[in-house]
């Protein structure tokens, strides 16, 4: 969008502006013009027919790159530094001797606190402590450790003296699984059964039935799991000792409670023993046939909603339909209105009449002029208002200015002189450059 006059923002701010982003300064400069430079990575000013940096100058002389590269290199921290520094404070920096200079004490090694400075000025770490050098050494708790290099607590030397100081009772491995001695475990961790009295595992518990022994014993009881059913050893099979009774609807199975529970409330409701229609005087039983008039809808046609066929007249005039009519005149109304419709759409002057037609058509409502055809002052040599003579006869008017060429939109300065014309800013310019357009 191109603005050919000066823009006033009476002191308001200018927000989120951008200046022009350019690789190379532009062409046909004026003063006071700016744009910043992408290459250059500066904002930039036209004055006194040269570009200068707007940003990198001081006491009017204009920085040099390499000045311009330190700037930008330098820190917030680092320019703090600066601030205060007097004459007197830098000669006395100028005078410190350098670390090279004698013996100075070397950082302290705040990290690792287990060093110490050695005669020759420098941090060495403490040894560990072995069985062949002197070192610093750490203490283990633990009376199960087997380092070399640690040394044990004191709680930890009183733990193992206690431990070995405790007397343990010898056991004699002929004791286990004998007479009077004691019961040994399988490779399970358990008594074997034959350590066990024969009472103790009368009943035996596997996970499902294929899981019991190929050979049962008798006097044993098996139980599944996985069924909850029980198990005896018959000699050459294992027998239900009691039978499920499965549920169903034979002479061999139960009836399902739930099922009886439903008959049992049907049982205790009450029952239609007869019917009687609307106008009919006894009941009747049986299989009885009730018919529209039984119930009052004799007058109700039985068949589909899109198949009804009410019959109306058409009113002989327009109008509302009432609350309560009666659906054929109700019916008759719509056909009226409907009527009423088609003819008007078949109409060809709608709303208006043939007179009120031809004056909407004399209408002017719309100038457009290239500036080469105003008067002989529109085309001068310089900046300045023309005038636009649209003849609209109402000050009522929208202007817009066009580049002739570019086909590009021209915002600029209009106002308007009365009923028949405007002015408008032009700048100097060729004829026929400016195209504009007032609507009124």
């Amino acid at each position: 969008m191109q603005f050919l006059s000066p823009i006033d923002l009476s002191k308001n701010e200018l927000q989120n502006a951008r200046i022009q982003n350019l690789a190379t300064a532009p062409t046909s400069p004026v003063d006071g013009q700016m744009y910043y430079d992408t290459t250059l990575k500066t904002l930039r000013v036209y004055a006194s027919g040269t570009w200068k940096d707007a940003l990198y100058s001081y006491g009017g002389q204009t920085l040099t790159a390499d000045d311009r590269a330190k700037l930008n290199a330098a820190s917030l921290t680092e320019f703090g530094y600066l601030k205060g520094v007097t004459s007197a404070i830098q000669t006395q920096l100028n005078g410190k001797a350098s670390t090279s200079h004698g013996y100075h004490v070397p950082t302290p090694q705040t990290a690792d606190a287990r060093k110490f400075l050695r005669n020759d000025n420098t941090w060495q770490s403490l040894p560990a402590a072995s069985t062949s050098e002197t070192g610093i050494v750490q203490l283990n708790d633990n009376i199960n450790s087997t380092s070399a290099t640690q040394a044990a607590t004191a709680n930890a030397v009183k733990k193992a003296y206690d431990k070995a100081n405790h007397s343990h009772p010898y056991l004699a491995t002929s004791l286990k699984g004998a007479k009077n001695g004691v019961a040994s475990l399988d490779e399970n961790g358990l008594v074997p059964s034959s350590q066990l009295p024969s009472y103790v595992d009368d009943v035996l518990e596997y996970d499902k039935l294929a899981s019991f022994p190929k050979t049962g014993e008798s006097g044993k009881i098996y139980v599944a799991q996985d069924s909850n059913k029980t198990y005896r050893w018959s000699g050459t099979a294992y027998v239900e000792i009691s039978a499920s009774l499965a549920l169903g609807e034979t002479s061999s199975t139960a009836y399902r409670g739930d099922y009886g529970k439903i008959a049992y409330d049907h049982s205790q409701k009450a029952h239609v023993t007869g019917v009687k229609g609307d106008s009919e005087t006894a009941y009747r039983t049986g299989q009885v046939n009730i018919t529209k008039a039984n119930v009052g809808l004799g007058n109700v046609p039985n068949v589909a909603t899109n198949d009804q066929t009410p019959t109306y007249t058409a009113a002989s005039a327009n109008a509302n339909l009432t609350s309560g009519e009666k659906l054929s005149i109700a019916m008759g109304k719509i056909s009226r209105a409907i009527t009423s419709l088609i003819s008007h759409l078949a109409d060809g002057t709608r709303h208006i009449t043939a007179a009120e037609r031809t004056a909407w058509n004399a209408k002017t409502g719309k100038f457009t002029g290239i500036n080469e055809n105003y008067s002989t002052s529109d085309d001068n040599a310089s900046s300045g208002w023309v005038t636009v003579a649209h003849g609209l006869n109402t000050e009522d008017v929208v202007v817009s200015v066009w580049d002739a060429n570019d086909k590009n939109m021209i915002t600029t300065d209009i106002s308007i002189v009365d009923a028949n014309a405007v002015m408008v800013w032009l700048p100097k310019a060729d004829a026929g450059t400016y195209k504009i357009t007032v609507i009124g």
